[in-house]
């Protein structure tokens, strides 16, 4: 049987969150590239030494495209999933770091992301992403258009 993480295991390990959204104890990260630049990239690497890219890149003055993925050579394996039991914390250092770039960028009024799906009509991780733009943006509007699009300005 497996041994039940206790109180200390969840504070120590930076898992107790209060709800999906919240930016909470995010991974330590670095700027690859200046988050002033058109395209940013940004690496943190995971408690199970994981090592994941951020990027941003910019498709037009107004709206920027946000990926992240495990680090496969020197880019991003989108299609990669860990699912190594931290997908809070990673999500938290990914809009950790997106709040910053858009407060950076304040021309900024679209966010827009593609989620990673393990099968046809997989909408989980599309979901978390949600939760996480409304709890740290002001959604105005949201449509697909291939990726999702949110406005927040």
């Amino acid at each position: 049987m497996k041994n039940l993480p206790t109180y200390e295991d969840f504070i120590n390990e930076s898992i107790f969150l209060n709800e999906i959204g919240e930016i909470r104890n995010p991974y330590k990260y670095e700027i690859v590239s200046d988050p002033s630049d058109s395209d940013s990239v940004y690496r943190f690497t995971n408690k199970n030494g994981i090592e994941y890219l951020i990027s941003f890149a910019r498709l037009d003055m107004t709206t920027v495209d946000v990926e992240f993925g495990i680090v496969d050579g020197r880019k991003i394996n989108m299609k990669s999933v860990a699912n190594v039991g931290d997908p809070l914390t990673i999500f938290s250092t990914v809009f950790d770091a997106l709040v910053k770039y858009v407060k950076k960028n304040p021309e900024i009024e679209v966010i827009s992301y593609s989620p990673v799906s393990n099968f046809q009509d997989d909408a989980r991780r599309e979901k978390i992403y949600m939760e996480y733009m409304k709890k740290n943006f002001d959604i105005k509007k949201t449509w697909k258009h291939g990726p999702v699009m949110v406005k927040i300005k």
